[in-house]
């Protein structure tokens, strides 16, 4: 069978059994501030579980995309290392929400494995949950006894609470799990070792394929467990490895699920596929694991960045250019052409990835020509670190035997070494010691020199030196994976290859304190809900229409510390909050509670920070905890009406660009609060000043006709397609969905909030446009009141240059200015330029030969930088063999300039960027640049005579 007959049997099966087939979700999650990507099958139904919403259906079928690139056995680098992990995978999975439990759920795993999918009897093994008595759990007698009617019972083997309990999180539904795995091996393998023994063995050919999770308990937050009050069954079925299973394969990389993208690659590379542990190999593998989880991740709207999400995305994606690049020689965009291969197989599966498969592409491609320059640039500065090796070796030993380590240091840092020395005699420069050391050699050679002192072992010493010298810092190695991406793996291969260490203990260090500033900077505990009412029913959003709400109930609260401070999540049973979505802010507002009792008030008001939906359901941030059960509630309204201002401005925006630019604009996300709005949209071009004006035009134009809302609720979805509504990829739609249309031109499914009519925008006006990625173009706009502040700020500042050109025709009065200014300058330059000649030419009798070199440093009087650097390149072009050292005062700051002959770069190794950086700390400033030539700038004016002192002695 192919892939695909072995997944159509799948939810064929379980849809004879009364299951109710369902969609994959999004593979980008965007509503669970717990989860970046949906990494199980359960993610969907996670609000069923926790019961914040009753099932719709209680027997459902689905196949899931999902993505892991941490937890157990899913890190990222050892994917394609072994033959049965991956980062986006298919769960297969079948559920139960109240109604059938571990019976019918063992039973008809059992059938669809032997009995359709026929897999051998002999090759199965199943576990079961052996108890914990910490925890108070008992042995899964009730799991035990239904396997014991279909398989051996020397085949059902006790699992610990690692393997057979599983958990949603640190809180939430849980309970014991029972899997099946699949012994792959040949039989003369298998009359040798009993498969029993490698099951949860990590053995590459022993493997679960199966899980069945009984959800029977809650775990709250001091860690105790509760009964839930309905079971459930939550299954999970790798589907990559059923297929390997069912085909009979050694590995999932070897079955039709990814051998197209495979001999893909090998055509490409010119490399043949050899199904090994070979590093070509390893990196075929990679590859093809890895567009999978890059594609859908994008299509489903998770654009690779610098952060969250999207960082995830770019290091799965540059792990696969750094294998293509490495191993297989591929150094030009290729992930991308992969794209279209891996669309066109999932067409009928997951056609959201087909349907924008050139979008995809293009940003793949993007982000690979980025990643492939950062490569190169990532391998120069680590190539920039194996410096002179051997003779620094040889100069740094001969110091510690001289006593004379700290000279040395001493020197180096200022530059210099006296040639005269026995280091000198060397004829190394000591810019070869200068490159070669940092402060952390520096504090071992410290130590070594400490020791040699007491124990003059010459062999030993030598030994530890190139130990010390050779060795790449575990604070390089973290730059370099963290700035450029390069992995330690990588770092350290380059590393091998030139005879150097790298320093893993530093870069874990370093690593580590990296982790603990993202984990302080969110930093989120939470206590157990406080139940007030125990009504488990969605909190019932009456927002559209109400704006104030006499009484609402609170159904529970917590308490939460996010980033040391205290809040409170409050759920109500109705609310008049719009919850953050859509691109929507959160409503802001208050709680109100007032009551006269006993010749007492009791009152108390709540500040309502923000709004959030966790799943679905809508939580409240508060700034206190609730102390009644029964509140008025009010949002804010300017702040409401400002926001629905610029949510149907976006809308009318979107249905715009469509008709200006072209049908392929598809939105790539939004933000919509009471200040501005942000359009992220599929675009391959910056849009020119035309395109925006006419953008522009047709907001503008619906605005004045004043197109009225038309709200349509609870609308199947097959209607709502019907009526064209634009649908946005990545977005989970239920059967259900709200439609909002301004006039025929704009209908799409919104669950936000709107004005009633497009004439309460006043006016739309386009701030910005601007690329956020590769295919992505981004415009900010405003509306209403803050379009009229923007445009009477405009016209007071044309107001104010007007009356200083005293002109009404301004655009030409700053033409004839500009004209006047290009001719002055001329001018000026023409005079600058005599008197640097001039000037040039009191230097030149001022040369000085010392040591063989000519020699100039002067204090000069320049009127800018610009002249400064003329000046010193003038000078290098007249003088041979010259080193100069200029300083000057430019606006009050003290600046300095280093020039040299090629052939004292070349000769002596002299570099004026490490000269130039010393003489600096004179003047308190840095500097840098070429070999030949560098400047500095400084803060401290009374600095450079010292610093021009300095540069004599290096001379």
């Amino acid at each position: 069978m192919t892939s695909a007959d072995i997944r159509k049997q799948f939810l064929d099966f379980f849809a004879s059994k009364g299951h109710t087939i369902v969609p994959s979700a999004p593979i980008v999650v965007k509503n669970d501030p717990t989860l970046m990507f949906t990494n199980a099958g359960m993610n969907q139904f996670k609000d069923i579980f926790l019961g914040n919403e009753p099932a719709k259906y209680k027997r459902v079928v689905d196949t899931q995309k999902c993505l892991r690139v941490s937890g157990k056995h899913n890190d990222l680098e050892e994917v394609g290392v072994d033959t049965y992990h991956h980062t986006m995978f298919e769960m297969l999975g079948n559920w139960s929400f109240g109604d059938y439990f571990k019976k019918e759920a063992i039973e008809w795993a059992w059938e669809l494995l032997v009995d359709v999918y026929k897999l051998p009897k002999d090759r199965l093994y199943v576990t079961v949950f052996e108890g914990d008595k910490k925890e108070g759990l008992a042995f899964d007698q009730e799991a035990f006894d239904n396997w014991a009617k279909w398989i051996d019972k020397d085949r059902i083997l006790n699992g610990n609470k690692k393997d057979n309990f599983w958990e949603m999180g640190d809180t939430g539904p849980c309970g014991p799990c029972s899997e099946i795995h699949i012994d792959l091996r040949p039989d003369a393998e298998r009359k040798l070792v009993d498969g029993a023994t490698l099951v949860n063995n990590d053995h590459p050919q022993v493997i679960e394929i199966w899980n069945n999770v009984f959800m029977e308990f809650n775990r709250k937050a001091d860690g105790s467990l509760e009964k839930l009050p309905a079971q459930h069954v939550d299954t999970g079925m790798g589907f990559e490895r059923l297929v390997r299973a069912i085909d009979g394969k050694t590995s999932n990389y070897d079955t039709d699920v990814f051998v197209p993208t495979i001999k893909a690659i090998e055509k490409h590379s010119g490399i043949e596929y050899k199904f090994s542990d070979s590093k070509q190999d390893i990196a075929m593998r990679v590859m093809a694991d890895h567009i999978r989880a890059i594609a859908f991740a994008i299509a489903d709207g998770q654009l690779p960045s610098n952060n969250g999400a999207g960082y995830v995305i770019r290091r799965i994606l540059r792990r696969a250019v750094r294998y293509q690049y490495q191993f297989l020689g591929i150094k030009e965009p290729f992930m991308c052409q992969l794209t279209l291969l891996i669309a066109d197989s999932f067409q009928h599966v997951f056609p959201e990835l087909f349907a924008q498969k050139d979008f995809v592409a293009k940003v793949i491609k993007e982000e690979e020509q980025s990643f492939l320059r950062t490569l190169e640039n990532g391998i120069k500065i680590l190539e920039g670190l194996f410096v002179f090796p051997d003779q620094t070796i040889q100069i740094i030993v001969e110091s510690i035997k001289a006593n004379k380590l700290n000279e040395l240091i001493s020197v180096t840092n200022q530059n210099e070494i006296d040639t005269n020395d026995t280091l000198g005699k060397m004829g190394l420069s000591s810019n070869i010691i200068y490159k070669s050391l940092d402060e952390n050699k520096i504090s071992k050679l410290k130590e070594l020199a400490d020791n040699f002192s007491q124990t003059k072992d010459e062999t030993e010493l030598i030994s530890k030196v190139i130990k010390i010298q050779k060795n790449i810092s575990g604070e390089n190695a973290f730059e370099l994976s963290d700035t450029y991406g390069f992995p330690l793996d990588l770092t350290q291969l380059i590393a091998r290859e030139n005879g150097f260490e790298v320093d893993v203990e530093g870069f874990e260090k370093a690593l580590d304190e990296q982790k603990n500033r993202s984990r302080k900077a969110t930093l989120q505990a939470s206590d157990d809900w406080v139940i007030v009412d125990g009504n488990n029913s969605p909190t019932e959003f009456v927002g559209y229409d109400e704006m104030y709400v006499e009484e609402v109930r609170v159904r529970k609260y917590r308490k939460v510390m996010n980033k040391g401070k205290e809040e409170w999540q409050i759920v109500l049973n109705r609310t008049p909050f719009y919850p953050e979505g859509g691109g929507q802010v959160g409503d802001t507002g208050n709680l109100f509670y007032q009551e006269y009792r006993d010749e007492k008030i009791f009152d108390q008001s709540i500040q309502i920070l923000d709004t959030k939906k966790e799943n679905n359901l809508i939580i409240h941030i508060a700034d206190q905890k609730p102390l009644y059960k029964t509140y008025g509630a009010g949002i804010n309204m300017g702040q409401r009406m400002m926001t629905e201002n610029n949510h149907t401005a976006t809308h009318l925006l979107h249905s715009s660009l469509r008709q200006i630019l072209g049908t392929h604009v598809q939105q790539k996300g939004s933000l919509v609060n009471d200040k501005y709005l942000r359009f992220d949209f599929s675009h391959f071009a910056a849009m020119t000043v035309a395109e925006i004006e006419a953008v522009e035009h047709v907001v503008n134009m619906m605005i004045r006709q004043d197109l009225h809302l038309d709200e349509k609720r609870n609308v199947s979805i097959r209607d709502a397609e019907a009526m064209g509504a634009m649908m946005l990829f990545g977005e989970k739609y239920g059967d259900r969905v709200r439609v909002i249309s301004f006039g025929p031109d704009s209908i799409e499914l919104c669950g936000g909030t709107h004005v009633k009519a497009a004439a309460q925008l006043g006016m739309f006006k386009i701030t910005s446009e601007s690329a956020v990625a590769a295919g992505v173009r981004r415009i900010e706009g405003i509306t209403s009141i803050t379009t009229d502040d923007y445009i009477m700020n405009l016209q007071n500042q044309v107001r104010a240059v007007s009356e200083l050109l005293k002109s009404t025709d301004i655009v030409k009065s700053v033409e004839q200015l500009l004209h006047e200014k290009g001719g002055m300058l001329k001018k000026v330059d023409q005079l600058e330029n005599e008197k640097i000649s001039v000037l040039k030419e009191e230097l030149k009798a001022k040369v000085n030969n010392t040591n063989g070199v000519n020699t100039l440093i002067e204090l000069v009087t320049v009127p800018s930088a610009e002249q400064l650097k003329n000046l010193s390149f003038q000078l290098k072009t007249e003088i041979d063999n010259l080193f100069c050292v200029l300083g000057c005062e430019l606006n009050g700051k003290p600046m300095l300039s280093v020039i040299m002959s090629d052939n004292l770069v070349k000769e002596k190794g002299l570099h004026a960027g490490n000269i130039v950086k010393d003489l600096a700390k004179e003047i308190k400033g840095g500097g840098g640049g070429q070999p030949f030539y560098a400047t500095a700038g400084g803060n401290d004016l009374n600095g450079l005579a010292n610093a021009l002192t300095k540069a004599k002695t290096i001379v």
